[in-house]
């Protein structure tokens, strides 16, 4: 139900599974041996009572799986946050996107910077994972209002965090927009869908400088020795270890080729179709 200017959901309609059908699916995944779910819904939590059925029906039926699920900073409460984590939530996926307020509204992200301080406080008081996301040369975002995310970034200290960039995609605002102001031309399909590289800027920054910023991102906020080892020390198991430096060497790769690679030549290596 919300309208994103850089999102085609909105425009897509959408329909609710009863909470019934869904733990009856759940019960068959967990008979299956399953323990761990991902949620693919793009606003868990968004209608409340259905939401609130869900978790309790996990716990009547002991369904110990452990869970996490993308949802918004403005449909979080304290309440909330407490049903799910007793049904097995440990990690939540915010779009914050920028430290920018003006470019929240432009972008009719329909939330403010104090909502999201306080979503993520409260995750933190209980002890939920949070993983922040943030896009990288939105409209009305200069070099000044990037470097503010990042700051941001650090104060907010999520678990994990993802820069990405901005991608045209079909039949979005951001589309229209790129194409009347020529950040891109028409016809323009090969898109890196994942939000990784850039393929344009905005009008204060180029595809390059959109590069070069996103890695000053994931530089900064996962290059300090104070996130690694609170990383570390929260680990409670062999398999936590082995993903944490897996995940921990592909990081030090991708920050690496970010430094000594430029959009010309990335784009000249990848098949983004």
């Amino acid at each position: 139900p919300y309208h994103c200017r850089f999102c085609v959901m909105g425009k897509l309609g959408y329909k609710v599974r009863p909470a019934g059908n869904v733990l009856d699916e759940l019960e068959m995944l967990a008979d299956l041996g399953f323990k761990e779910i991902y949620f693919n819904d793009q606003t868990f939590g968004v209608l409340p009572e259905r939401t609130q059925a869900l978790c309790e029906g996990m716990n009547e039926k002991q369904l110990r799986f452990g869970w996490q699920a993308w949802t918004r900073v403005d449909l979080v409460d304290e309440q909330l946050l407490k049903v799910m984590q007793a049904a097995g939530c440990h990690t939540l996926l915010f779009g914050v996107e920028t430290a920018n307020e003006k470019t929240l509204t432009s972008q009719k992200k329909g939330y403010s910077l104090t909502q999201v301080r306080r979503a993520f406080s409260l995750c933190r008081q209980l002890g939920i994972r949070t993983m922040a996301t943030f896009i990288i040369g939105l409209p009305g975002d200069d070099e000044n209002d990037v470097n503010h995310t990042i700051r941001f970034a650090l104060e907010l200290d999520p678990d994990y965090a993802s820069f990405n960039v901005l991608v045209p995609r079909a039949a979005t605002d951001t589309r229209t927009e790129a194409l009347e102001k020529g950040w891109i031309q028409e016809g323009h399909a090969s898109l890196d869908q994942s939000g990784s590289f850039p393929i344009m800027g905005n009008e204060y920054l180029n595809a390059d400088d959109v590069w070069r910023l996103k890695n000053q991102a994931v530089r900064t906020f996962y290059g300090r020795p104070g996130y690694w080892w609170h990383r570390l020390k929260n680990i409670t198991t062999f398999y936590e270890l082995r993903r944490n430096l897996i995940n921990g060497w592909a990081l030090l790769s991708k920050m690496v080729m970010g430094q000594t690679d430029s959009v010309e030549n990335r784009i000249a290596g990848e098949d983004w179709s």
